[in-house]
């Protein structure tokens, strides 16, 4: 091989460690960089020379620089962050809405409702009292207005969501065109070489984790080394340069609805921030619809009930009693239809109000199926005429209604908008349960206290109190669970990242050892240099 092939050597390990160092100093300047993974130089034997009959050594090279990566507890953290981005929005939000009730100081609506029957029960001992049937009436405006406090706070809420889902799709589809370039930039540069792109593969994996806190989603990595991310059964990022947008419509019912290549998507997306949003503002069992209906019942009941019973009874004057409270009304909601409308929604039977919400599917011109929302059950059925009769209610129809149709029908949904104490004069309260027994007569007011201690089958068959009371819990439960949740992902999250920082984190112990070791080799390769080079001077001396 002779002193040009030693030299050769020397050379070879003079880059290798160089190299070596280089990758080594790029460690350690990305020690704190976040989603950055140690890299490791791989070292190999050159490929020897067979020319002169034997395999000589020819030095050492760089064969790659290895990405010390785990995808499986990447894979899990990414699955987490998704989990941990619900349980913060969720534990955020259900905070906001148990604050709205403010029940747990004790002053919410329950003492509310408890205060107002209270009234009625004092009444009853003192019922040609001015003082207490103002009491009454002040106590019945005190539920509105509490209500009406509740509603606008839900409102505000929901008026939130509206304002943060559009900015959290936004983030999602720019995140999806940054892994888009990204698995390009890959592509090309692991193209023909076994080299992977470690610095872009961090930067993509970056994104990623930056997603899963917006939302779920899965991954299926191409051998090109593309990832394509799948949303709600639907390439958000395809091979190819392909990027499907997600985009975001509110409904007419205010829900929210969302589409990646023209498909309704809204059910598959649960995990990260956009997931608990659209828990929060679409469900009927756990979200704002849910603690809306459960407090407008409650007012709608109080309405209908405390109506029936003062118009039984008579007032100062001898006189039957008029309505207490502003009357309910039917809401019917057109959801979709452009061929059909509702013409007139009344209350034909107001003790047969069950003060639930439905949606009236068509199926076809006259058959529908009518989908209880609150405890999620349909019934099928055929138009009467143009009209349908449920609970006391009679909706009737103009126009032709088509398959898919869909009317909202609601007996609830402006019980507190256009809640109002009607009775003014307190001498107007009906105590008496005759004009016989007027002024002294109170069996009408007791029959008010009775009505506030009875079970209601439409109220869960509970009273009015404890119906109201279950509503608070619920929510509170919710809140609760979420809080715990979110504690517990956090420290699954927070033992994953350790986990992970053991496995491809800087280890700076580790990386100060092999700079030591490279620069010793480094060194004995120079000195390598030197005694060939000092070989070769002797050589020429001698030939001269």
């Amino acid at each position: 091989m002779g002193l040009s092939g030693l030299m050769s050597i020397a050379n070879s390990a003079l880059t290798a460690m160089t190299q070596a160092l280089n990758v080594t100093g790029n460690n350690i300047a990305n020690v704190n960089t976040p989603g950055y993974n140690q890299q490791n130089a791989i070292l190999q034997v050159n490929t020897p020379n067979t020319a002169v009959g034997e395999a000589n050594g020819t030095g050492v090279k760089l064969a790659y620089v290895q990405r010390q990566y785990d995808s499986y507890l990447q894979n899990q953290i990414l699955l987490e962050q998704q989990n941990n981005g619900r349980q913060s929005e969720l534990q955020a939000t259900y905070t906001q809405i148990e604050s709205a009730m403010n029940d747990q100081v004790g002053s919410g609506l329950s003492a509310s409702i408890t205060s107002f029957f209270n009234a009625w029960q004092d009444l009853s001992t003192n019922p040609e009292t001015p003082e207490q049937r103002a009491t009454v009436i002040s106590d019945g405006k005190n539920i509105l207005s509490q209500a009406a406090q509740i509603e606008s706070q839900y409102d505000k809420i929901g008026q939130s969501i509206d304002k943060s889902v559009p900015d959290t799709v936004k983030q999602i589809n720019t995140l999806a065109n940054q892994i888009n370039y990204y698995n390009t930039a890959v592509a090309q540069a692991q193209s023909g070489t076994a080299q992977q792109a470690n610095d872009l593969l961090d930067q993509r994996q970056n994104a990623l984790s930056e997603l899963a806190k917006l939302v779920n989603f899965s991954t299926v990595d191409d051998k090109s080394g593309a990832v394509t991310v799948i949303v709600g059964e639907q390439n958000l990022v395809g091979i190819g340069n392909i990027v499907n947008p997600l985009s975001m419509q509110k409904q007419t019912d205010g829900k929210i609805q969302l589409s990646m290549n023209g498909q309704d998507i809204t059910s598959k997306i649960t995990g990260g921030s956009l997931g608990a949003d659209v828990e929060i503002k679409n469900s009927a069992k756990s979200g704002l619809p849910a603690a809306m209906a459960g407090l407008r019942s409650t007012i709608a009941a109080i309405t209908n009930m405390v109506n029936s019973i003062q118009a039984q009874g008579y007032d100062l004057s001898g006189k039957l009693g008029g309505n207490f409270f502003n009357p309910l009304s039917v809401s019917a909601l057109n959801e979709n239809s452009t061929t059909a409308s509702v013409s007139s929604a009344i209350i034909l039977d107001n003790s047969a109000l069950a003060y639930k919400e439905y949606e009236v599917r068509f199926t076809g011109a006259n058959t529908y199926s009518l989908y209880d929302i609150k405890n999620d059950r349909s019934t099928n059925g055929t138009l009467n005429g143009n009209s349908l009769t449920v609970d006391g209610m009679q909706i009737t129809f103009a126009g032709t209604p088509k398959s898919g149709d869909v009317f909202k029908i609601s007996p609830i949904a402006t019980a507190i908008d256009n809640g109002k104490v009607l009775t003014t004069d307190p001498s107007q309260i009906a105590a008496a349960s005759s004009p016989s027994a007027v002024p002294g007569g109170n069996g009408n007011a007791l029959a008010m206290v009775a009505m506030s201690k009875q079970i209601i089958p439409a109220l869960s068959y509970s009273t009015i109190s404890e119906y109201y009371a279950t509503v608070v819990t619920t929510i509170g439960n919710y809140a609760d669970t979420a809080n715990n949740s979110l504690t517990f992902s956090k420290n699954v999250l927070a033992q994953l990242q350790q986990q992970n920082a053991a496995t491809s984190g800087v280890s700076l112990d580790e990386q100060a050892m092999n700079l030591v070791m490279y620069q010793k080799s480094y060194e004995a390769a120079a000195q390598i240099v030197n005694v060939t080079s000092s070989l070769m001077q002797t050589l020429v001396n001698l030939v001269r």
